[in-house]
């Protein structure tokens, strides 16, 4: 674990980070802690050069990860005993996007929908995504709505969402009134 320096935070506030993963209790007396990924590949997390605090201001360089079950314990450098990992719980992680693999057309990463202003087919602003999820059934994608303030969720399917143009800041959605 280490502490950026300031002239390094002016470097980090270019980079955007994405929330892959969240620290949990210590395991054992070492300074192991368990640690939960959200890649689509748990392991994966472990492929980042390093892992970042929310502020990005903490850098966590994972020296090994132990797959037990359907969880990993994480060696992070500096972390060296019980208490300093107990003082970790709950960290979520994150990684520079500029890391993560290109994607084929039509795939998305969460972290790139959010935020993006909402039209309907006409062109008109309807709302912006405010989260992307999936409980096991397929993507949804959280659409506030700005005529309402309301929040409704959506399924990401080519059949609701027609067009996605990230550069522009932009998606189309078809079909809000479905789910109202």
């Amino acid at each position: 674990m280490l502490d950026v320096q300031n002239s390094q935070t002016s470097a980090l506030e270019n980079r955007q980070l994405v929330w892959v993963g969240v620290l949990g209790q210590p395991y054992g007396t070492k300074g192991n802690i368990k640690l939960r990924s959200f890649c689509l590949d748990p392991r994966n997390i472990a492929s980042f050069s390093c892992l970042y605090s929310e502020s990005g201001s903490t850098i966590y360089r994972l020296e090994r990860l132990i797959e037990v079950g359907e969880e990993f314990i994480a060696v992070i450098h500096g972390v060296n005993s019980r208490e300093q990992a107990a003082q970790l719980k709950g960290t979520k992680l994150f990684a520079n996007r500029e890391e993560f693999p290109e994607l084929e057309d039509n795939e998305y990463y969460y972290s790139d929908l959010q935020n993006l202003r909402a039209m309907d087919s006409e062109g008109k602003f309807i709302g912006h995504v405010s989260s992307m999820n999936n409980f096991g059934a397929g993507d949804l994608m959280e659409l506030f709505l700005e005529d309402s303030g309301n929040k409704v969720l959506i399924p990401f399917t080519k059949e609701n969402v027609v067009s996605v143009e990230i550069p522009l800041g932009y998606l189309v959605v078809e079909n809000v009134e479905n789910y109202l």
